[in-house]
């Protein structure tokens, strides 16, 4: 089982194709690269849900991401 997966973000990936690659990983620890503007990650629903999949997965969640709005949400999950 790998311990960390990385994982680039495209501008067009939708947050449900995201999602889905997050819960098939046996990684424990997950980091997303995103784009500076993507469809995924744009809203606090966003983060919630993958925090909720987070924590009853077991795994932690890493974004990289120039956008301070994408930063600022991705800290308060």
């Amino acid at each position: 089982m790998p311990s960390t997966k990385i994982i680039n973000v495209l501008r067009t990936d939708t947050f449900k194709d995201i999602l889905e690659l997050f819960k098939e990983t046996d990684a424990r620890e997950v980091v997303f690269v995103l784009p500076k503007k993507a469809k995924a990650f744009t809203r606090d629903d966003h983060f919630a849900e993958l925090a909720v999949e987070a924590r009853a997965l077991g795994k932690t969640v890493s974004m990289l991401s120039t956008n301070p709005e994408v930063n600022s949400m991705a800290h308060a999950y």
